[in-house]
């Protein structure tokens, strides 16, 4: 899987190096922001890109990171790759990644594959105390996410977080509506019909948002977290599949995972001739450009399968 090409007004570090575990001193950079090790002739490409410069509060803090061989052998990284860097704010506050730097990966790289993808930063932020789920945002601020394993030598990605204005007011009120104040595990021990009460009134507050304020930065969050209530907690597949399959054509899909469950849907179902219908509609119907490319790759991975 190459890596993908990143629009010219976001924030990129690259970096390469070898596939050993260096210190800075074995780094050199050059203007464009790369940096290359010098022990090695076959090294790994490394990637970071924040989503865009600022975020609202609240709004999902995205990251992509990958790692790319571009050697002529097969490689194991020493290290995980999503680990070794953190975000820190204006005053100095630290919130690193939760995972060990010394985790070794134990993921092959044949020459020329990549490994990566998106994640959410605001799991490393701070708990939201309005509500007893582990919700978790950064405030208002100005921060700087680094990568530690090369200390100073590598500049930090800025972003910012900012409050939202006019509409957005609304749409964040009514996205954290979907997250009540009730304890977690209390949810769990409810009736069955209780229990599924509870996450529909989290689902209609959820939606609201889609609805009311589709262009709205909290709408493609709301989206899928609707899909994922559907699929897992009220299995409700037919409801998950046509709020997915929204998601698919009107937003994104940064890791790929609503697209794997439209097939799942189909997959349960030994509908290889419906997913194909909902592929072909996606290239048709997608804006977005990452999710019209997994489409057509599984499109035509598709015609020599059989299910």
């Amino acid at each position: 899987m190459a890596i993908r090409h990143f629009l010219a007004n976001r924030k990129v570090l690259i970096l390469v190096f070898s596939f050993f575990l260096l210190s800075p001193n074995y780094l050199t950079a050059s203007q464009n922001r790369s940096f290359t090790t010098t022990i090695d002739s076959s090294v790994l490409l490394y990637q970071i890109e924040l989503a865009k410069d600022s975020f609202l509060l609240h709004e999902p803090v995205r990251v992509e990171l990958w790692l790319k061989n571009t050697s002529d052998r097969a490689v194991i990284p020493k290290f995980r790759l999503f680990s070794g860097w953190g975000v820190q704010d204006s005053s100095g506050k630290l919130y690193p990644a939760s995972v060990p730097e010394g985790y070794r990966a134990s993921t092959t790289l044949n020459p020329g594959d990549s490994n990566g993808g998106v994640i959410s930063l605001d799991q490393y932020g701070i708990p939201y105390e309005l509500n007893k789920f582990d919700t978790r945002y950064f405030p208002e601020g100005r921060y700087s996410l680094s990568y530690w394993r090369f200390g100073d030598s590598i500049p930090p990605l800025i972003f910012t977080v900012v409050k939202p204005q006019g509409d957005e007011v609304e749409a964040l009120e009514l996205y954290l509506k979907s997250f009540p104040d009730v304890k977690g595990e209390n949810v769990v021990k409810l009736p069955r019909e209780e229990f599924k009460k509870h996450y529909k009134e989290r689902m209609t507050a959820l939606m609201q948002v889609v609805d009311s304020y589709p262009n709205s930065a909290y709408a493609e969050a709301s989206l899928s977290l609707a899909a994922s209530f559907a699929w897992i907690v009220l299995k409700d597949k037919e409801l998950s599949h046509r709020l997915y399959l929204r998601l698919l054509n009107e937003y994104s899909d940064p890791n790929g995972y609503a697209l794997k469950l439209v097939e799942n849907y189909y997959v349960n179902k030994k509908d290889s001739k419906g997913f194909r219908g909902d592929l072909e509609n996606i290239i048709k119907n997608s804006s977005d450009t990452n999710v019209v490319v997994r489409a057509k790759r599984r499109l035509k991975e598709l015609d020599s399968e059989m299910w």
